[in-house]
């Protein structure tokens, strides 16, 4: 089970439609997506936040808490 509050159907930025998640890694999911703008298919990884290597993470990656 994904910890991931995103779901199918969720839009990005304006411009990406999330359709099926293809896979979850360390702190990530790997999602087919529609570009609604170029009218294609396209990859989008998410971060899960608070992971390690988010982007919103509260310590690099790499640096040992406490």
């Amino acid at each position: 089970m994904s910890t991931s509050v995103i779901e199918p159907g969720t839009r990005l930025a304006g411009r990406y439609r999330l359709e099926k998640r293809i896979s979850d890694t360390g702190g990530s999911s790997l999602w087919k997506a529609i570009d609604e703008i170029l009218a294609r298919a396209v990859a989008v990884r998410t971060s899960i936040p608070g992971s390690p290597g988010s982007p919103r993470s509260s310590r690099p990656p790499g640096r040992p808490a406490g």
